[in-house]
């Protein structure tokens, strides 16, 4: 995937997929706040059986999480969002999934160009479809 670039705020951040032990350190973080963001919808083994996997499905299986990386002048960029593509419920489809954007980042249209890239990165795959199983709090997002 070819590394995808937006402005959401004064700092550049970068779009590119997980590949290294500290951007898979970079997703666990994410994957956290992700799922404290959700509240009790998702129950805790859950959390720690797919945190615990990682890279599981999103390793070398035809999934990937892509990262948004704020670049913070001189300093190591921060991680400020993420999106995962995984095998989906058949062949050749994929399921978007942990869209995430962090709070500071909200409004600045991040998850929109993340989504666009989870969708381009699936096809980038070899996947003919996507499928998304939005959860209630994201319905803002949706709209």
């Amino acid at each position: 995937m070819t590394p995808q670039s937006v402005k959401p705020s004064t700092s550049k951040v970068v779009i590119r997929p997980a590949s290294t032990p500290y951007d898979w350190v970079a997703v666990r973080e994410l994957f956290v706040r992700y799922f404290e963001s959700l509240d009790a919808q998702i129950c805790k083994p859950d959390l720690e059986r797919e945190i615990n996997a990682l890279p599981g499905v999103f390793g070398d299986t035809g999934g990937c999480v892509l990262i948004a990386w704020q670049e913070e002048g001189e300093g190591h960029p921060v991680a400020v969002g993420c999106s995962g593509v995984r095998p989906g419920p058949e062949e050749g489809v994929a399921e978007m999934c942990r869209l995430y954007v962090d709070d500071t980042q909200r409004g600045r249209g991040l998850g929109l160009t993340l989504a666009e890239a989870a969708v381009t990165t699936a096809t980038e795959l070899g996947y003919r479809r996507m499928v998304l199983h939005p959860l209630a709090p994201w319905a803002p997002a949706m709209a």
